[in-house]
């Protein structure tokens, strides 16, 4: 940044100048939003002040500013921002950029109750007026969220999440964010607030790193759909570490919707419930009417399950709406691996690859057929057979790992 736009950004003073072009290097290249610095409204940063009415003066600013037509964006330059109060909701595409995680900082006060960030009908048919996943060159719909970290606290009574996405939304990129010691959900999205459906599509996450996040009733990441609608879909995440969640770590499922989370990709998940709560680390399903389908894990480490707990466990309501087209690459243990490994209580059309896979309880359980399709297929690298498992009759014959040229039962 040169020394005569940094001066810009700390020094603008209208409300209508504080909305400036955004420096090289911060948001999507083929649309530079307008960025409404906190600190020109007031915002101290210095980890003492109550920002809460700064940070909303801004935003307030950047939402009237969307709404003539140009995208907008907080910035949170260097320092550590407390927050007191939610900030309002939004109904347009406003993004959030900061200076890196370890520089850009928001402090969630004990007191604080509510969605730190939050955003509803942020999806294509709101800006374009229609339904296209295919924006036109001029680009007004999506927003990221880049270069910035929330921090709160585990003793809070009230119920904390960081980013939610209500209703319907695509065309989100999100890219090197922590979450810190939040009694909510770090990350939520496809759940219904103004409308009746709720989903994501077309987005893309990057280096996300959540710390103590969740609760018994909250997972530390949820992506659900609601609705008639389309399911949450096209979704590629590439880098996700969730440590010690207070619940599950990650849950993929639709609440009421006829169709379920589906072509998803996860490369480099990473879920440790050491030092977290009692719950499952991955939960895919259960779906009331959808299907959870066509999702990928490659290079996936799930760390020390919980007693009486799975590394990841598939669930429905029956086989139609079971988990299908699931492939999952990588590893599970961990020195406090005290649950199960893989439980798979309704799918069909799966496949593990594992490098490892030691858990104190069972390492693998297959429900019965009613709620089982084959093939399922394990894949050891030749370890399988070391493995316990719980396999109940009616589904041993859809249970197969690889060896050349055939099929065998496992």
């Amino acid at each position: 940044m040169t020394l005569a736009l940094g001066l810009w950004l700390g020094l603008c003073c209208s409300t209508f100048g504080q909305a400036i072009h955004e420096p090289s290097g911060v948001g999507q290249t083929y649309n530079d939003p307008d960025l409404f610095n906190v600190r020109s409204f007031g915002a101290a940063g210095d980890d003492q002040t109550d920002d809460s009415a700064a940070i909303a003066s801004a935003a307030a600013a950047a939402v009237a500013n969307s709404l003539r037509g140009q995208p907008s964006a907080l910035y949170f330059p260097t320092g550590t921002y407390r927050l007191v109060k939610a900030l309002p909701m939004w109904s347009v595409p406003i993004s959030v950029f900061g200076d890196g995680q370890e520089r850009s900082v928001i402090r969630v006060d004990s007191a604080f109750s509510g969605d730190v960030f939050s955003w509803s009908e942020v999806w294509a048919a709101n800006n374009y007026e229609s339904d296209t996943i295919s924006p036109p060159t001029g680009q007004k719909a999506g927003l990221e969220v880049k270069g910035i970290r929330i921090a709160g606290t585990r003793t809070s009574t009230n119920v904390q999440n960081a980013f939610v996405f209500y209703d319907r939304a695509d065309f989100i990129f999100m890219q090197d964010v922590d979450v810190f010691d939040l009694t909510g959900r770090a990350l939520y999205s496809g759940v219904s607030r103004k409308e009746p459906q709720a989903f994501m599509r077309e987005s893309h996450f990057s280096n996300l790193r959540f710390v103590r996040c969740g609760s018994a009733d909250a997972a530390a990441v949820d992506f659900n759909s609601q609705g008639n609608g389309p399911g949450t879909n096209e979704i590629s995440v590439d880098g996700l570490d969730i440590i010690a969640p207070g619940g599950v770590g990650l849950i993929l499922h639709s609440n009421g919707g006829l169709s379920g989370p589906g072509s998803m990709r996860f490369v480099g998940l990473h879920v440790d419930g050491q030092g977290g709560g009692t719950a499952t680390l991955v939960e895919v399903g259960p779906t009331t009417l959808g299907v959870n389908g066509n999702i990928d894990f490659e290079r996936t480490v799930l760390l020390n399950p919980p007693a009486g707990s799975a590394a990841i466990h598939f669930t429905a309501v029956d086989l139609p709406h079971s988990p299908f087209g699931i492939h999952l690459q990588g590893s599970i243990g961990g020195e406090a691996a005290n649950g199960k490994g893989i439980v798979v209580d309704a799918g069909r059309s799966m496949s593990f690859d594992l490098t490892e896979l030691h858990t104190s309880d069972v390492n693998v359980a297959v429900a019965a057929s009613k709620t089982v399709g084959g093939p399922i297929v394990f894949d050891g690298h030749g370890q399988e057979g070391s493995w316990t498992r719980s396999i109940d009759p009616s589904s041993i014959a859809k249970v197969k790992r690889p060896i050349p040229h055939a099929l065998v039962q496992f």
